[in-house]
């Protein structure tokens, strides 16, 4: 992982990247390129070996030439507003949302899937050695699964697509069980619900395409 954010981050500084959308958000229409709007600093945080490693990097804007609008375009590693690494907040995520639908299975919970080896997870020191004492909070996992319930657009255009491309896929006849120990509300059965469809989706979409729905289809469907 550090390797491709490495690459991508040496291509923005170097000129050479470009967006990799072929229609505006927005508009919809298709121009012949975008142009860069702007770019910014942003750290990504990454675990490995049971320690949060901070990697420095950037995100990018770009404008439509027909419509004006200017948005972003996140790499392939990132999602929204969140610092760290898609694969973890996925990983993570389906870790917790498919775990306990069997009484044979190993209790998941938040605090558990913030450990490694049965130790918390905690910060790797800076590069001046400075001493992070914190540690990766097991909140931070519920609120990565209350932001990709949100993302129902990008569920049902990726649906859309799957069915298009196979219409005899399963993943539409799929029951989609929550064990009831992971809520205490409707609301947060919906959400947790909305996760698990956009989490199993997600994984046909990459059988079938070869990319992941993030952050391609998820830029176009303007991250809803």
């Amino acid at each position: 992982m550090i390797n491709i954010i490495s690459k991508y981050t040496n291509s923005v500084k170097n000129g050479i990247f470009q967006c990799n959308l072929d229609m505006c958000p927005f508009c919809k229409r298709t121009p012949d390129a975008f142009k860069r709007h702007d770019c910014r600093n942003r750290s990504f945080l990454l675990i490995i070996d049971g320690l949060v490693h901070k990697v420095k990097s950037y995100i990018t804007r770009w404008r439509c030439p027909f419509c004006g609008h200017s948005f972003t375009v996140y790499p392939e590693f990132a999602l929204p507003y969140k610092r760290y690494v898609r694969y973890v907040i996925l990983e993570k995520s389906t870790q917790y949302i498919e775990a306990g639908l069997s009484v044979k299975e190993k209790k998941v919970t938040y605090r558990s899937l913030a450990k490694e080896n049965k130790m918390a997870i905690g910060y790797a020191c800076t590069e001046s050695g400075h001493i992070d004492e914190r540690q990766f909070a097991h909140s931070t996992i519920h609120r990565w699964l209350s932001t990709l319930s949100c993302f129902t657009n990008t569920l049902n255009r990726a649906r859309q697509l799957i069915k298009q491309k196979s219409p005899s896929s399963t993943i539409f006849r799929n029951i989609i069980p929550i064990s009831p120990q992971k809520y205490r509300s409707n609301q947060r059965k919906e959400e947790l619900q909305i996760c698990r469809q956009l989490l199993l989706v997600d994984r046909e979409y990459r059988k079938l395409f070869g990319p992941s729905v993030f952050p391609h289809l998820a830029t176009v469907c303007q991250w809803k």
